[in-house]
């Protein structure tokens, strides 16, 4: 009888231990994921949603996905991939570079031409062989997928040759996007998730010229300073109120001292052009708090855009691939195939790989119809 008590109470504990283990959560790791620029606002919403279920922390690194594949490559710290494109995940793979059996496509991305101006661009993208304007933005072709993409756009509408001397070539597509933004250039070939915010991007390096050939040309920086003289003159009109209030002037003033800054920095990023999206060892950015309605996609920016038809451009499917065997960053894209990550990416105006749903039917704010 003590026997049969001893081992009960033996069998008692072990089963309490385990279930002790069992019940105790797994410590909140911190892991790295090097993302394609033109996914940085959805990747943002997704990774702090990720966060908040599960308590671990993702450091998230923005930039052009042929940049991302050379740090790759010389062993930038990365514990995962979020790419614009197929090839640079399966180049990783073929090399090594990869855990095995862990690419897949996420989101396949949407080509928009993309205007400021209200009146520039119309439905049809007719602007394009009408000619008015000034500077057209695109992403390099040899580092960013949306660039390539844009590229044939151009070539099918036998437009690539006309225009290659107002073409201005941005690093990445968020860079891209600033361009265009900022006034920089007029209009631009873009993604379509980055007219659906309603947030501006902050500004990125300065633009080169786009050359038949690889090398940059300094032609147009000369002409950015331009731009940045212009900026200032809303500042012009701002004292005017102060000659009504002589009390406040001395106050007053400070904003107008300030407003300027952007214009002192805007050379800053000219200086950093050459340099590498991310920098090597610390190429990680924080994501901030999640939002309050993460499946909501916000309406489309003030101005005018095309919805490039797909048939003109391959399709820009991107895909993920896990680096290292890291139990969280595992987890991270096990959570980007699940349906909390899945609608915030349709919200952000993506599709669904499997179906490519055709987007001339798209709702401003809601899925795409026909996934």
């Amino acid at each position: 009888m003590p026997n049969t008590t001893h081992r009960s109470t033996a069998s008692t504990a072990v089963f309490l231990w385990l279930s002790l283990c069992l019940s105790t959560p797994a410590p909140a790791a911190e892991i790295t994921v090097a993302v394609a620029s033109n996914f940085s606002r959805t990747a943002k919403q997704i990774a702090a949603e990720f966060e908040r279920t599960t308590g671990h922390r993702v450091l998230l690194a923005f930039g052009a996905t042929g940049k991302h594949y050379a740090h790759i490559l010389n062993g930038a710290p990365f514990d995962a991939f979020l790419a614009a494109d197929t090839r640079r995940p399966a180049l990783l793979e073929e090399n090594g570079k990869t855990v095995a059996d862990t690419r897949f496509t996420y989101a396949r991305g949407t080509l928009v031409l993309w205007s400021a101006s209200p009146d520039l661009v119309d439905a049809a993208g007719a602007v394009l062989a009408g000619g008015d304007f000034k500077h057209l933005a695109i992403a390099n072709p040899r580092l960013a997928p949306y660039g390539r993409a844009a590229s044939q756009v151009l070539e099918a509408k036998q437009l690539l040759a006309r225009l290659q001397p107002r073409l201005v070539r941005g690093e990445n597509i968020g860079q891209t996007y600033q361009f265009v933004h900022s006034g920089a250039a007029q209009l631009g070939f873009v993604s379509l998730s980055q007219i659906m915010q309603s947030t501006p991007q902050r500004p990125r390096p300065s633009m080169q010229r786009l050359q038949p050939t690889e090398q940059q040309s300094p032609q147009l920086n000369k002409q950015s300073p331009q731009l940045n003289k212009q900026s200032p003159q809303p500042n012009k009109e701002s004292p005017q109120p102060n000659k009504q209030s002589p009390q406040p002037n001395k106050e007053s003033p400070q904003p107008n001292k300030e407003s300027p800054q952007p214009n002192k920095q805007s050379p800053e990023p000219n200086k950093q052009s050459p340099e590498p999206a991310i920098k090597i060892p610390q190429p990680m950015t924080q994501n901030p708090q999640p939002r309050q309605n993460t499946n909501a996609a916000s309406p489309p920016m003030p101005g005018s855009h095309w919805l490039v038809p797909q048939h003109l451009y391959d399709p820009i499917d991107q895909q993920a691939v896990l680096l290292k065997e890291v139990a969280a960053a595992r987890r991270f894209l096990d959570y980007l195939k699940g349906e909390t990550a899945q609608r915030i990416i349709r919200a952000h105006g993506y599709q669904r790989p499997e179906t490519g749903a055709n987007l001339s039917h798209y709702t401003w704010g809601r899925d795409v119809v026909g996934r």
